[in-house]
């Protein structure tokens, strides 16, 4: 084992001191294909699903071990999702994104130990058969990035490492070798008192949960109520309010995605047609004093395009979100993260 755990933490830039740590300790990682790791992010704790997702591995036969909590810089995140130190594209997927949700608060690692695992099929594997895929809506219910609150690709709740090369890089921030030599071999009853880190997650734990769709209406709704000039019956904060309270009503993920994306060519004639209203108005207006107003509704309808159709993502930047605390909209860094990363769902 030690030698495919040398290959694979010499594909990582900076990591390679850890080798000769292992290698001291090797004799003692005899059961290490017992034990895995689970990391979870600033988001688990944003949506208030830490301890439960705890639960859920105990629930499928995982004893804990130990847990350690930490507010990791970006070195140390770079470290734990990139493959070196170089700003790289993971798909869809941009560094920037794994920065800025690092920014967002505290990390967790959690240690495994699974007794019916083997070294063909180790605990690490038996972890990311829970784990679920990337992308939240690409899973079904049994994973904990389907049936806990994951909002996207970057905010998906959890990381599980798939090698014990990568086991030791991504317990690095949390645990020293020698500390990991030492926890293999307590016996697994031995290891941790559960009330301490329950009381530390609790300290973390928000009590509501975000979702992108909920938040792209609840944004929507306060441009809307923006709008002086009636160009659309039909577009008024009636209608917002309305598609929210659907929305917050449907009871999985797929529901509200879907809702969203057959709301979106309707949304786009409304905006389109109360636009052409509006230019009209201004062609006609010849009272310099509603111009203003117009100009400004104008704006208002560019800003609901762009959080109306999924293509207009991309253009989220500071500048946006500065126009909305401009009009008074304010929201959080955590929901900024949401809109800026969810763009990677919306092809």
């Amino acid at each position: 084992m030690f030698e495919k755990i040398k290959r694979d933490l010499e594909k990582y830039e900076g990591l390679s001191y850890l080798v000769d740590d292992i290698y001291l300790h090797k004799n003692e990682f005899k059961d290490l294909y017992k034990y895995g790791m689970v990391l979870l992010g600033p988001d688990s704790f944003i949506q208030g699903e830490a301890l439960s997702i705890i639960d859920f591995f105990r629930q499928k036969r995982f004893d804990l071990v130990s847990v350690k909590f930490k507010v990791l810089n970006r070195t140390q995140v770079e470290h734990l999702f990139l493959p070196t130190s170089s700003c790289i594209k993971c798909g869809d997927l941009k560094w920037w994104m794994i920065q800025d949700s690092a920014d967002q608060g505290m990390f967790c690692g959690v240690l495994f130990f699974c007794d019916d695992a083997s070294e063909e099929v180790n605990c690490l594997n038996k972890l990311n058969m829970y784990k679920g895929r990337s992308n939240p809506l690409d899973n079904a219910s049994g994973v904990v990035r389907y049936d806990f609150s994951a909002i996207n690709v970057c905010l998906n709740l959890i990381h599980v490492p798939d090698t014990y090369g990568d086991f030791f890089k991504d317990t690095s921030p949390f645990y020293g070798i020698g500390e990991l030599a030492e926890i293999t071999r307590l016996k697994k009853n031995d290891c941790y008192m559960e009330e301490n880190y329950e009381f530390q997650i609790k300290l973390h734990e928000n009590v509501n949960k975000y979702s992108f769709e909920i938040l792209l209406y609840k944004v929507k709704y306060y441009l809307i109520c923006l709008i002086t000039n009636k160009c659309n019956h039909e577009l008024n904060s009636t209608y917002y309010q309305n598609q929210y309270n659907i929305i917050v009503n449907l009871a999985t993920r797929e529901e509200k995605n879907n809702y969203v994306k057959k709301n979106i060519t309707k949304e786009m004639n409304m905006l389109n047609n109360a636009e052409d209203v509006l230019l009209t108005k201004l062609r006609n207006d010849y009272d310099k004093k509603n111009i203003g107003i117009i100009l400004d509704d104008l704006n208002v309808l560019r800003l609901l395009k762009i959080f109306t159709y999924p293509l207009n993502y991309k253009q989220y930047n500071r500048d946006i979100f500065n126009e909305l605390r401009v009009y008074g909209i304010r929201i959080s860094d955590f929901e900024k993260l949401i809109l800026n990363t969810s763009l990677i769902q919306w092809k």
